[in-house]
């Protein structure tokens, strides 16, 4: 990995809603559920530019610390509440849901939407599996190689298995195996080529997990081609 490089971790899925006026109809009901103290979580920064909502999510966690009190001699536990910021996007051209951070916002936003619409939304599995988005790259002819590479239920000549985590030297070797073994590539780090000045590198794995080392002047660009390539 390059040093200069910035890490975005995101999450994907599917995201529609039926009918005529879908962003608008999303719009509103993210501005009539801000953050209320009562319910613990609510949106806020809500933008809406070309096609794309972005917002915040903010929710509120309860939990527990432990203090020594001096005069007791004991532990005493103490409630404390920690606050989550949560950014995504819903981009209604592609109709994806993008959340980003770690794999577990996904869930809580999810439980946020269930709690705040009452129109009816389709969410769902977006398939980022190493290989499909390695089967679509070439499709579109586009210059992918391979970084390094994760396999389950990998075979040495008929006599070992197991898993195999490797750094790839050869990217040849790494297409066959990709070739190979299909949906049992769980993890593959990618260098993806726009054009002969632009590329990014791409982590992807089978839980839907994408992260991005890319510039963050050019972070929205390379989203966007990725989005482009996926979901077009």
């Amino acid at each position: 990995m390059h040093n200069d490089l910035n890490l975005k971790s995101i999450i994907l899925n599917t995201f529609k809603i039926p009918g005529e006026n879908s962003i608008a109809s999303f719009q509103l009901a993210l501005e009539k559920a801000p953050y209320n103290d009562d319910k613990g979580f609510g949106f806020e920064s809500i933008d809406v530019h070309d096609g794309l909502i972005s917002a915040v999510l903010i929710k509120r966690n309860a939990t527990f610390i432990y203090e020594f009190d001096s005069e007791a001699k004991a532990m005493i536990k103490r409630q404390i509440m920690l606050f989550l910021e949560i950014p995504f996007e819903v981009d209604f051209d592609y109709q994806i849901l993008s959340v980003f951070g770690p794999a577990n916002y996904l869930s809580l936003l999810r439980s946020s939407f269930r709690n705040s619409f009452d129109f009816v939304y389709e969410l769902g599995y977006a398939n980022l599996s190493p290989y499909h988005i390695y089967t679509k790259l070439i499709e579109k002819k586009i210059t992918a190689n391979f970084h390094s590479i994760s396999i389950e239920n990998f075979v040495y000549e008929n006599g070992i298995s197991g898993k195999l985590i490797g750094h790839v030297i050869d990217d040849s070797v790494a297409e066959e195996l990709v070739s190979a073994y299909k949906t049992d590539v769980c993890k593959a780090i990618l260098n993806i080529r726009m054009d002969e000045d632009h590329q990014f590198e791409l982590q992807v794995a089978n839980n839907g997990a994408v992260k991005f080392y890319s510039t963050e002047d050019n972070f929205g660009e390379h989203f966007n081609f990725f989005k482009q390539t996926l979901f077009k």
